[in-house]
C-alpha cells in the first residue's frame, strides 16, 4: 500500500511542499547539521529559521527532531528523505493497527485490512499531505491504545508500565500535544481496568512507575518548556475552531475532512453495538469512547461558543479534528470487533456485506489519496506559487496589510492585531503573501526542483521558501499577535538575512557568529533573536544590557570596516542536570529493549 502511495512520486520525481513541511524541514536540517558538524546547540537553532537563533526544537520534539535529522544524512536529497519516511510511517501505524487488532482477538485477514484502511485516513495521510506531525502521534496511537486494551482484558496485569512509560516518552518527544489526547484517551480504559483488577493497589503503584518513568524520560523536554517560558513568548497561530472540525467531503478523509462512506459505515458501527450492547462489552466500550472523539471534532460541537469563553484554545487546540487521532483506530477496532462477532453466525449475509463495505472505503479512501498526491506533486506547490486577488485592501503600508489580513480570517477578536471592519471589507482580499508564509520572489520551479534532489543544496530550499511562524518567539514592548509578529520577523529578520550583508559563521560549543562591513557608525538591528538567557558578545565586548526590539533583535551602533557579533544560549545548570538523567534514563531503557529482544529470540528458537 505504501508503494502504491509513494510511486506517484517515485515515477514523476516530484516533493510535496505544503502547509508544515517548511516549518519542520528547517527543524529537521538545523538537527542534520548538528549531527554533520559537531557544533551542537540544544535551544538555538543556528543552521535554519534563517540563522537568526530562535528556539523551536528544545520544546518541540526534539529527539524526533535528531531521528530526521539523522534520515536526512542517510538519505541526502530532501525528495530522497521524503519518500523514506513514506515507508517508515506506514511500516509503523500499519503495524501499530494491526498489533491493535490482534491484541483484541480480530483474526489476521480483518486486522491487515484495517491496517490499511487505517494507512490511509486520518493523520497518517496528513504527512503525505504536508507533512504534519500530528501524523507521527498518529503512528503510536494504536501502540498506546494496546496497552488501553490490556488494561480492560488483563486483570491479573493489567497495567504494562515500562511499555507504556517507553510509548508515551516516545510520543512527547515528537509531538506534546498527541501526548495530553492520548493521555486522555488512556483515562476511561484505566478506571475500566481499574474495577476489574485483581490486585488495585499494584495497578495504583504501576501508574505511578509509569509516570514517574515518563517525567524522566521527556524530562528533557518539559524542561525546556519551563527554561523558554520565563520569556514572554508569542503565542502560536489562531484558528476558528468551527471552520477546522470535521465535515463530510469527498476530498477525502484527511484533516477536517471526511467521506461520507467512511463516516456511515462508523454510524453503522455505532448503531449495531448500541443494539447488541450485552453481548459485546469490549465492543461497546471501544466504540463509545471512539464516537465521543469523533463527536468532539465534529461541527457538532459548539466550538463557537467555546472559542468565545475559552480563548486560548484557538492557539493551542487550533484543530478540532485532532481529536480523530483517537476516534479513527477506536473505532477501526470496534467495527473488526462487530466483524469477529458476525462471523460467528453461520451463513451471515451481513458478514459479507461488511467485508464489502470495508473494501469499498478502502478503495475509495486510496482512489482519493492517489488522485491528491498525483495532483500536489506533479502541479505543485502551494507554498511556491499563491495566486493573489486583483482586488485587495489598498495601502503601501505592509504591516497595514497583515493587520486587514488578520481581520477577515475570521479570529476571535481577542487575537486581532487591529480594528478593521469585517462588514465592509469582508469581501476583499489582501495582496500579500499567504497567512503564514513568505515567498522569496521566485517563481522558477525547475530551479526548485533540481534543489529537491541535490544533497548539497538542501539549505537552499530553506531560503527560497519561507515559512513564518510565530512559534516560541520572544515578545517584548508590550502584547503582539499572529500578523504582527510575522510583520517584524520579515522585516527584522528574513530581509536582512536574505540581503546578503551578513555572514554566518557556527562556533563550537554552538555559538553563532556574524560578520558584516559598514562604511558608517550608527545603529543597527541585527537578525538574531535574543531570549533572557542569551548572550550577545559585539565587537568583542559582552553587551550585558542589549538594546531589544519587538521581538528580541538587537539594536548595537555598528562602527566603520568589520564588526562581528556572537550569540550564544546559556543554558541553566538544573537543565542540564534534567537533560543527563533523561538521557541517563533512555540508556537503560535501550539496554533494557535489547536484553528484552535477546530473550525473546531465545524463546523463539526453543518452540
Amino acid at each position: 500500500m505504501t508503494y502504491l502511495l509513494a510511486a506517484i512520486q517515485l515515477r514523476n520525481g516530484g516533493t510535496i511542499l505544503d502547509i508544515d513541511t517548511i516549518f519542520h524541514y528547517n527543524r529537521f536540517f538545523d538537527a542534520s547539521e548538528q549531527l554533520r558538524t559537531g557544533n551542537f546547540s540544544y535551544f538555538q537553532t543556528n543552521f535554519a529559521f534563517n540563522q537568526s537563533g530562535r528556539v523551536v526544537n528544545a520544546v518541540y520534539g526534539p529527539l524526533f527532531a535528531y531521528f530526521n535529522g539523522l534520515l536526512i544524512l542517510i538519505f541526502g536529497t530532501w525528495y530522497n528523505y521524503q519518500i523514506a519516511t513514506y515507508f517508515i510511517i506506514c511500516m509503523s501505524a500499519g503495524t501499530g493497527m494491526y498489533l491493535l487488532a490482534r491484541k483484541a482477538n480480530i483474526n489476521k485477514y480483518m486486522s491487515t485490512a484495517l491496517a490499511i484502511l487505517y494507512l490511509n485516513i486520518g493523520t497518517i495521510q496528513a504527512w503525505f499531505d504536508h507533512s504534519n506531525l500530528a501524523a507521527w502521534g498518529g503512528v503510536f496511537a494504536p501502540f498506546i491504545l494496546i496497552e488501553g486494551i490490556n488494561m480492560v482484558q488483563n486483570h491479573k496485569s493489567p497495567l504494562r508500565w515500562i511499555r507504556l512509560m517507553l510509548v508515551m516518552s516516545l510520543v512527547a518527544q515528537t509531538h506534546i500535544l498527541s501526548t495530553l489526547i492520548l493521555t486522555l484517551a488512556l483515562i476511561p480504559f484505566w478506571f475500566a481496568g481499574y474495577f476489574k483488577a485483581i490486585d488495585r493497589k499494584k495497578m495504583i503503584i504501576d501508574l505511578l512507575k509509569a509516570i514517574v518513568g515518563t517525567i524522566v524520560l521527556s524530562a528533557n523536554v518539559w524542561g525546556a518548556i519551563l527554561v523558554i517560558y520565563q520569556n514572554h513568548i508569542a503565542p502560536t497561530l489562531s484558528h476558528n475552531l468551527a471552520n477546522n472540525a470535521l465535515k463530510i467531503s469527498g476530498y477525502g478523509s484527511l484533516r477536517d475532512d471526511i467521506l461520507a462512506s467512511l463516516l456511515f459505515i462508523f454510524i453503522i458501527q455505532i448503531i449495531y453495538v448500541l443494539l447488541n450492547y450485552k453481548k459485546m462489552p469490549l465492543n461497546l466500550f471501544v466504540t463509545i469512547e471512539g464516537g465521543i472523539f469523533l463527536f468532539l471534532s465534529s461541527k457538532l460541537m459548539p466550538w463557537d461558543f467555546l472559542q468565545s469563553k475559552v480563548k486560548f484554545l484557538t492557539s493551542y487546540l487550533q484543530f478540532p479534528h485532532r481529536f480523530l487521532l483517537v476516534a479513527y483506530p477506536l473505532l477501526l477496532l470496534g467495527i473488526g470487533l462487530s466483524m469477529n462477532s458476525l462471523n460467528l453466525l453461520k451463513n451471515n449475509i451481513f458478514y459479507k456485506i461488511a467485508w464489502v463495505a470495508v473494501g469499498v472505503v478502502i478503495l475509495e479512501s486510496f482512489g482519493s489519496n492517489y488522485s491528491r498526491i498525483t495532483q500536489r506533486s506533479t502541479f505543485n506547490r502551494a507554498e511556491v506559487y499563491r495566486a493573489n486577488s486583483s482586488k485587495y485592501y489598498s495601502t503601501k503600508n505592509m504591516y497595514d496589510k497583515y493587520r486587514y489580513t488578520e481581520s477577515i480570517n475570521d479570529m476571535p477578536d481577542d487575537y486581532l492585531v487591529s480594528g478593521f471592519s469585517k462588514d465592509d471589507k469582508s469581501k476583499l482580499y489582501v495582496q500579500v503573501p499567504a497567512r503564514g508564509i513568505y515567498y522569496k520572489n521566485t517563481g522558477d520551479i525547475k530551479k526548485i526542483n533540481q534543489i529537491l534532489h541535490d544533497k548539497n543544496k538542501k539549505k537552499q530550499l530553506l531560503d527560497l521558501i519561507i515559512k513564518i511562524n510565530p512559534d516560541y518567539l520572544p515578545i517584548y514592548h508590550g502584547k503582539k499577535y499572529g500578523s504582527e509578529v510575522d510583520y517584524y520577523y520579515i522585516n527584522n529578520v528574513i530581509k536582512p538575512e536574505q540581503s546578503g550583508k551578513f555572514k554566518y559563521r557556527v562556533l563550537k560549543g554552538g555559538s553563532l557568529k556574524l560578520t558584516w562591513d559598514s562604511s558608517k557608525d550608527e545603529e543597527i538591528s541585527l537578525p538574531l533573536v535574543m531570549y533572557k538567557q542569551s548572550s550577545l558578545t559585539f565587537n568583542d565586548k559582552k553587551i550585558s544590557d542589549p538594546k531589544l526590539g519587538n521581538i528580541g533583535t538587537p539594536v548595537v551602533k555598528q562602527r566603520v570596516g568589520k564588526n562581528t557579533a556572537v550569540l550564544k544560549f546559556i543554558t541553566p545548570v538544573w537543565f542540564k542536570l534534567l537533560s543527563v538523567t533523561s538521557m541517563l534514563a533512555w540508556i537503560i531503557m535501550c539496554i533494557y529493549i535489547v536484553k528484552y529482544l535477546c530473550r525473546y529470540r531465545k524463546r523463539l528458537r526453543r518452540i
